[in-house]
């Protein structure tokens, strides 16, 4: 009964989910991916701590990315401010982008950790399928 008092009530605009959901729910991207990130409108991220992150100084920044490329609003603090030195990369490398959300999104990884880790460009330990 529940159930057919909100078709009803969405058939006849009296009531709506979030455009998100309309947008996203049913989709490859929540149904097969499993990114439900995309049914969030707002999101907050802190570089308070850069240097200690375990998933890489990068990451901040590559959350950001993936979450605005979902469309979703990031808000962040400039708590890391001045913790981390920028490096001018030691090699130069060609990568090749996966035309994807993830293959940009990782894309701003690795130009972020070329100049964040420079220990990384001194030697060829990059994936040799992503370097032309």
């Amino acid at each position: 009964e529940e159930a057919e008092q909100m078709y009803d009530d969405i058939f006849h605009m009296r009531f709506l989910p979030p455009g998100r959901g309309l947008w996203a729910m049913g989709t490859p991207i929540t149904e097969e991916r499993g990114n439900y990130a995309a049914l969030n409108n707002c999101a907050f991220v802190s570089t308070a701590d850069l240097v200690n992150n375990p998933r890489g100084v990068s990451d901040p920044f590559v959350f950001l990315m993936d979450a605005a490329m979902l469309g979703v609003g990031v808000g962040f603090d400039v708590r890391g401010a001045g913790t981390v030195v920028i490096h001018q990369p030691i090699k130069h490398h060609h990568h090749l982008i996966e035309d994807s959300r993830e293959g940009w999104v990782e894309s701003v990884r690795i130009l972020l950790d070329a100049y964040l880790k420079p220990q990384l460009n001194d030697n060829d330990n990059n994936d040799p399928e992503n370097l032309t």
